[in-house]
């Protein structure tokens, strides 16, 4: 029995070294075989849908629509991007920079600005277009002073707009989450 019980502790042994030093093989080179998501590199899997990995950089592969379409806070936008047949518009090659209000900005509109948005199609293309710039620009570019005119042909700068979450890069532009909608 004793003989037996050293047997299986250094078969224990054996097989939770064996298993330490491939997880740590596999670390090395960027991922944990136990936890096949994780990426020391960066906080995206390589074979996440919307990035492909390049030694240790992302290049994103989703378009600006594919993003408003997956992310749960731009629902509303997504809405009136669809009524609107925009969505195509987004997934075209551009670069396009997109300034996407949140779902809270929509919510903070009047009941009457809810209503002539959806009761008026010219009005809702062009308030959407008023979020739109041909071309990709960071925030650096905007808080350099720099002003954009918009696919509806309004300028707007830095200090038209409060940026949630600014710089997501995508295949065809940049996107900045904004908590405003921006009048055309």
């Amino acid at each position: 029995m004793e003989k037996i019980l050293k047997k299986l502790a250094v078969l224990i042994a054996s097989s939770t070294l064996l298993f330490s030093v491939s997880n740590a093989n596999a670390y090395h080179h960027g991922h944990s075989k136990s936890h096949p998501h994780i990426c020391k590199h960066k906080t995206y899997h390589p074979h996440h849908k919307s990035y492909r990995h390049h030694g240790n950089r992302y290049a994103p592969r989703a378009g600006i629509a594919d993003f408003i379409i997956k992310s749960p806070g731009l629902s509303a936008l997504l809405g009136a991007l669809t009524q609107a047949d925009l969505t195509n518009t987004l997934s075209t090659e551009g670069p396009f920079t997109v300034f996407a209000p949140n779902d809270a900005a929509f919510d903070a509109l009047t009941t009457e600005q809810k209503e002539a948005l959806t009761s008026n199609p010219d009005l809702l293309s062009s308030t959407l277009k008023a979020h739109v710039v041909k071309g990709a620009y960071t925030s650096k570019d905007l808080i350099e002073g720099k002003t954009l005119t918009t696919l509806a042909g309004n300028k707007i700068s830095l200090s038209d707009i409060h940026i949630e979450r600014a710089d997501i890069k995508l295949r065809n532009g940049i996107l900045h989450v904004i908590k405003g909608v921006i009048a055309p």
